[in-house]
Order: C-alpha cells, then structure tokens, then sequence
C-alpha cells in the first residue's frame, strides 16, 4: 500500500480557512499521514534527522502551504534545506528520494486570473512553483500536478468542504505529470572531498524496494467548479496530467 506524507506548512492556521479544512479532511480520512510543521517546531529549528526518517517511510510526499509571497512560507523553505542533504537526498550514495513522488498543495487569496500571461502578474502559478518541480528532478523524484485553489477569499464554506474532498481524491488517486527515469547523471556520480562523511546520512534502495514501494495511479485532471460544489468523476488514464487539479472561488 502506498503511503501518503502531506507536509503542512501554515504559519497561523488559528485563521486560516483552506489549510485548516484540508488539514481537518485529512485526520478524518485516516490512511493519509499529516504532519504540521509549524505547531511541530514552534520554534523554527528543524530536526533534519527525524525529518528524514520520516520522509524515507513514505512513497508520496506533498507539500501544503498558502502561496506567500508568490513562494511558500519561510519554516518549509528551512524545512527544505535542513533535510534534502548531499548524500541522502542527491549525490553519490544520495538515493533516498529516489523514485518516490513529491507533490504540492496550495490555496492563493488572488483568483487564477490574476495568473495568466495577460493577468495582473504576467506570470502562471506553474512558472512561480518551478524550484518544487526542479528539486523533485534533482533527488530523482516523480512529480505531481499541483493541486491549487484560488479565489481562496471568495470561497464560502461549502466551496471550501468541496476542494477538501477534491483534494482527498488528489492525494490518493492522481498520477504524476513527470517521472523519473531512476537513473544516475553524471553530477550524481561526481564524488567530492566532502562525501565520504556525507554517505553516512543515507543508503540506495534497491530497485526491489522501490519496487514494492511504489503504485501504479490513475492520472487525469479534475477540475471543481467551487460555484456548483461538485466533484467530477475522473477518467482513468495512462497518460499523465499536467495541469493538475485547479480549482477557483468566484463571486456572482
């Protein structure tokens, strides 16, 4: 069975509406590990060794935040340095990512079309996400299709219960848009004077246990119109999906 990790990152879900009925949609299903960051380290310092060991017990691994600042909020980026160490996750004998999947989840305030090459910012949501899918290529990791809401304050709550469900089926049945190939570059193999003490962070898997560890998903693009609280069904496909499920809350 494939095991789901959601990485949440909220710096004050006390306010937070999306994240926290995410978070809540999540506990509820029970087959689906949630792991807040900030109420597990309140204090910013991230333990990069029981991250690891956590993230190695996991097959699928996404990331939820509100996008901040067109970027993700500050304790995931720390999240990110403290645990994706040379010789673990990339380099020689950095084989712990390898041919798992990373995903990511996110709600923004503003409404997709502000996120349009003729929007207000010129620029799409998946241009502004590029470093996640570049550090899944890099650690030799499967992609997911974002899973986004925007529009997020115009959404009422029955918008918001809509997306969670939406977001549920993304998490154990969407496919990734980009998959690795398992095979080394030669970057990977490059040994430098300092990877001898970094080997012992991690080990290979072998293609047996990567094997055993990973499923086969249906891969498709749903899309949930928040004005009519339904969720399509979803075909499925070999081919896999990158638009991702995107979903936006509009008024009128």
């Amino acid at each position: 069975m494939t095991r789901t990790l959601v990485i949440l990152a909220h710096p004050d879900m006390g306010r937070s509406r999306i994240s926290r009925r995410w978070a809540e949609a999540i506990r509820a299903a029970g087959d689906i590990t949630l792991h807040d960051l900030y109420a597990r380290y309140p204090d910013g310092q991230i333990d990069g060794e029981a991250e690891r060991l956590l993230v190695a017990d996991h097959d699928r691994i996404v990331l939820q935040f509100p996008l901040t600042w067109y970027s993700c909020p500050p304790l995931l980026s720390v999240w990110q340095t403290e645990i994706m160490k040379r010789g673990w996750a990339y380099g020689p004998g950095g084989r712990a990512l390898r041919l798992k999947t990373l995903g990511i989840a996110f709600s923004t305030g503003l409404n997709g079309r502000d996120y349009q090459p003729d929007g207000r910012y010129g620029r799409t949501l998946d241009e502004l996400t590029v470093p996640f899918e570049l550090m899944a290529v890099h650690t030799g990791m499967h992609y997911l299709p974002p899973f986004t809401l925007t529009g997020a304050r115009e959404c009422d709550d029955a918008a918001i219960a809509a997306s969670a469900q939406a977001y549920l089926h993304h998490l154990r049945q969407v496919g990734p848009r980009l998959i690795a190939s398992g095979k080394d570059d030669d970057r990977a193999r490059t040994v430098y004077p300092e990877d001898e003490a970094a080997q012992t962070l991690g080990s290979p898997l072998s293609q047996a246990s990567v094997a055993a560890r990973n499923s086969v998903f249906s891969s498709a693009t749903s899309t949930l119109a928040c004005t009519k609280y339904v969720i399509p069904s979803v075909p499925t496909s070999l081919a896999p999906s990158r638009s991702g499920t995107a979903m936006e809350c509009v008024s009128g």
